[in-house]
């Protein structure tokens, strides 16, 4: 047992240079990465006056639905409505499905109002899903906002009614390193750690050298008798100069 943790140690030592391949599957997943989208923007604007109403019960102006936006993305979150379900076809839809699509509500979206205008933004790792909640939003909040002017008696000049600004966009994002990866690159990493740990093996196991005096008393057939050490190593314990170096400067 003891020749073989020696042998293999002789093998590593010879290949340690190897051991740089076990940066390269690692190196290739985050060039990957960095090469395909893995989160995308979208987003959709709103005209919206700062006077505009509300038909909800927890939102009277746009400042209150901005200041408290997500109670206005849970708040009557209707499922039915936004997946085009009957009350008799919900039982249909997929758990997982629906909990992506809540937790996507609870973390992906947000809600912003610059000078008139509300932005619906979405930032996830599905670009689908965030169209239709984004595309989900902005109707509710057209909607929410005409039934306010309309039950409330304003005026407001048609111009400046509320309405959906231009197509919903979308913008693929990359990047070389996000705090999810670092899981994924350490599993790379130690299983290249292993797999160029057993090609040391394979490689070494291969190799027909005679790497110990039983291996050689075999091979002759004749007994060992003795052994030379290395003289390099016995001269560096004595603390006698390397071989070709004078003692003195």
């Amino acid at each position: 047992m003891s020749y073989l943790v020696k042998r293999y140690t002789h093998g590593l030592k010879r290949y340690n240079s190897w051991f740089l391949l076990a940066f390269l599957m690692p190196g290739l997943y985050l060039l990957s990465a960095a090469i395909t989208p893995d989160r995308h923007e979208v987003w959709q604007d709103v005209r919206l006056p700062l006077e505009t109403p509300f038909t909800s019960a927890s939102f009277d102006t746009v400042a209150e639905v901005v200041d408290a936006q997500a109670i206005f993305f849970r708040d009557n979150f209707d499922v039915n409505r936004y997946f085009n379900l009957t009350e008799a076809d919900v039982g249909q839809l997929e758990p997982d499905h629906y909990r992506n699509v809540t937790a996507a509500v609870s973390n992906d979206i947000t809600l912003s109002y610059d000078r008139g205008i509300a932005r619906i933004r979405y930032l996830g790792k599905d670009a689908e899903m965030g169209k239709s909640l984004v595309d989900y939003y902005a109707r509710r909040l057209v909607r929410k906002a005409r039934e306010g002017i309309s039950m409330s008696g304003m005026h407001i000049a048609r111009e400046r009614h509320p309405e959906r600004m231009g197509a919903i966009e979308t913008k693929p994002l990359r990047a070389l390193w996000r705090p999810d990866r670092f899981l994924p690159l350490l599993f790379l990493f130690i299983a290249s750690v292993l797999a160029v740990m057993a090609l040391i093996a394979a490689l070494e196991w291969n190799d027909a050298a005679l790497k110990s005096e039983r291996q050689i008393a075999r091979y002759v057939n004749l007994p060992v008798l003795g052994s030379l050490p290395d003289l390099n190593k016995v001269s560096q314990a004595l603390g006698d100069p390397p071989e070709g170096k004078s003692p003195h400067p």
